[in-house]
């Protein structure tokens, strides 16, 4: 999806940036700098936007295969021996109840 959005964001740019160059070429409009300058503005926005959303799309992607692969590495569990509730060996003490076992 965001690849999509991508996409059409730098079609609108190129067809803006066009539009102000060749539209006064073919006299569809008379030629105005202030449409020339806002039309290469709005152009630089729509790209501006578009690398954003690439870039966001690149980073969520990264970020989904990081949470894949640290699903599949195997976790070891400590048991409690006051309440025998199984918890990561990172913690220094029993979730459940508190046990520093």
């Amino acid at each position: 999806m965001g690849y999509i959005m991508v996409l059409i964001l730098f079609l609108i740019a190129t067809f803006i940036v066009g539009y102000a160059i060749f539209a006064p070429i073919f006299s569809v409009i008379p030629f105005s700098w202030t449409f020339l300058i806002f039309s290469l503005f709005f152009a630089t926005l729509f790209v501006a936007l578009a690398n954003i959303l690439s870039n966001q799309a690149e980073i969520l992607d990264k970020l989904d295969r990081q949470d894949n692969r640290q699903k599949l590495l195997p976790t070891e569990k400590k048991v409690c021996g006051k309440c025998n509730h199984s918890y990561d060996i990172d913690y220094k003490s029993c979730p459940k109840c508190g046990n520093a076992s």
